[in-house]
């Protein structure tokens, strides 16, 4: 098996995998303070499913590990999503995804970019896969729809011809008639695993569809971060916020799109950033109305030296 596959392998087991699944997590251990201070990302410290993949595209793209590790552990998270949960109180119901949001943090030249596409590779191949069966579903679908409706407009016209129906014996026409005209007309549903621009309108569709969850990644986090200052858009980080968590449902009403509802409303969020205009965001979470807790549910920041 390349080491190439073994994250899509990964994905695919995560991808269908349903139902809890019991775990023996063992005795929880203490924080030690000794552990708080920003140590050096090295290989060990990644899952040995992990590891071996991390570290050949690091060193293929000679780039820092951390940007490759921090962008595949939001990515598997994303594809997990409301999956899997860990309730961690015994006695409490409080409940845990593995819904994570995450950045790189460095300046340009740095290969944020190509070191993140490389680690979402397995997702995008994953995303390719679903297209290629909704398009198939899609054909299938188009072909169905258009034989029912030549078939329905015949018997509708053989019906027409009967003389004096008796409608408490229909005839064996009438009766695949109104089976047609009762058939559903739904389009199959396309599986997403990622967007790269969205509105949060957009997003709750794909949601309602897909229930485990969505990533959002951008190449440049500050495209997202701007945009919630744009006219119109002023609601979509409170929208987000919403999403982090991924157990609670979500309304979106808007007139030109009606009611949207959305039972499991959930977003990993991942890109890269530059740190001086993280600097500028951070100095807003601290001191203006950027304090909403948006920046810090950015759990997985990687700045490498």
């Amino acid at each position: 098996m390349k080491i190439m596959d073994v994250p899509l392998d990964i994905l695919t087991l995560l991808a269908h995998a349903e139902g809890p699944v019991a775990a023996d997590w063992g005795t929880p251990e203490p924080v030690l303070h000794a552990n708080i201070p920003v140590q050096q990302l090295t290989p060990d410290m990644l899952p040995d499913s992990l590891s071996p993949w991390v570290t050949d595209i690091a060193h293929r793209m000679q780039c820092p590990i951390d940007f490759v590790a921090s962008a595949a552990l939001v990515m598997l998270g994303s594809v997990i999503g409301t999956g899997a949960a860990v309730r961690p109180k015994q006695k409490d119901d409080w409940v845990v995804i593995a819904n994570i949001w995450g950045a790189g943090i460095g300046r340009p030249g740095r290969m944020k970019s190509p070191a993140i596409s490389a680690a979402m590779a397995p997702l995008y191949r994953l995303d390719g896969l679903a297209q290629a069966e909704w398009k198939a579903a899609m054909a299938a679908h188009q072909q169905i729809i258009l034989t029912n409706k030549l078939k329905s407009e015949l018997l509708k016209k053989r019906v027409s011809k009967e003389v004096n129906p008796d409608l408490t014996k229909p005839s064996a026409d009438f009766v695949e008639y109104q089976r047609l005209c009762g058939l559903s007309n739904d389009e199959p549903v396309a599986k997403r695993y990622h967007t790269n621009d969205c509105t949060i309108e957009s997003l709750g569709e794909m949601l309602q569809a897909n229930p485990r969850g969505i990533l959002v990644e951008h190449d440049e986090l500050t495209g997202l971060l701007a945009g919630f200052e744009r006219p119109g858009r002023e609601g979509e980080r409170q929208g987000y916020l919403t999403a982090w968590n991924g157990t609670g449902s979500h309304r979106v009403d808007r007139i030109g799109r009606g009611n949207i509802f959305i039972e499991r409303f959930c977003a990993s969020i991942f890109g890269g950033i530059q740190p001086d205009k993280l600097e500028m965001y951070l100095a807003e979470a601290q001191h203006n109305h950027g304090n909403d807790g948006f920046i810090q549910r950015l759990q997985v920041k990687v700045y490498p030296d």
